[in-house]
């Protein structure tokens, strides 16, 4: 097992239960992944990050920082707490939609963000 990049002993797994501590708390480990125009944006396509136990899919999203300033909270959810239109997320797998910005995330827990994907009509095939 590994806890915050450091591998522990077998005798003190039981101690921390599966569960990474840090002074100001248990975390948890989360991975990110970004493609398409999301990962120019952010520069990186894959990350590992810690967050504190008890953190939300906003939270979460805050946390992300972009290059520039800000972070992807601002870039990807409007000032009324929309979605962008623009963007996809998906939760381990499912997809994230509006007023799902509370859910609770879990140790292990991953994220993908991605720009929606349109495709243009094909109606001028039917002319």
């Amino acid at each position: 097992m590994v806890c915050c990049g450091v591998p522990l002993l077998r005798q003190y797994q039981s101690i921390f239960n599966g569960r990474c501590y840090r002074k100001e708390g248990y975390v948890m480990l989360v991975s990110i992944g970004a493609i398409l125009n999301v990962r120019k944006i952010l520069g990186w396509g894959e990350r590992v990050m810690e967050l504190p136990e008890g953190s939300t899919l906003g939270d979460w999203l805050k946390a992300i920082k972009l290059p520039e300033k800000g972070n992807v909270y601002e870039l990807m959810v409007g000032k009324e707490g929309h979605l962008d239109a623009h963007y996809r997320m998906y939760l381990d797998e499912k997809r994230i939609g509006d007023g799902m910005l509370d859910v609770p995330i879990k140790d292990h827990d991953r994220l993908v963000l991605m720009d929606a994907v349109t495709l243009p009509s094909l109606s001028f095939l039917n002319d």
